[in-house]
């Protein structure tokens, strides 16, 4: 038996990639940020970024699951993202921390 088909892949995420993306020294540890912001903006911003990424993706597959590959196929996209999107939102503001406290109760991070 081979013993490549026995071991089990470690998944490395997608950060091998970014390179082909980002300047090299992007998530570097001397780094520069683009903006420093005060940090009690930071939920309104993850809450923000999420949702767009959660709601431009999904609306995406769902439009093409539901229509297929049709003329006008982006628009239709765009419609239902600009639909999708200001509901995501403060449903993320709303259930970010709730999840936080679920995971704090029921997991132990080491």
């Amino acid at each position: 038996m081979n013993d490549r088909s026995t071991k089990m892949y470690k998944f490395r995420g997608f950060r091998h990639l970014l390179p082909l993306l980002l300047p090299a020294d992007f998530f570097g540890r001397d780094a520069v940020p683009f903006v420093t912001l005060p940090l009690r903006w930071q939920p309104l911003l993850f809450a923000g970024f999420m949702s767009g990424f959660m709601a431009f993706f999904m609306s995406g597959i769902l439009t093409l699951v539901n229509l297929g590959w049709v003329d006008g196929f982006f628009g239709k996209w765009l419609h239902a993202f600009l639909i999708a999107w200001p509901i995501a939102f403060p449903l993320v503001l709303l259930f970010a921390p709730l999840t936080r406290k679920l995971l704090a109760r029921g997991f132990r991070f080491q």
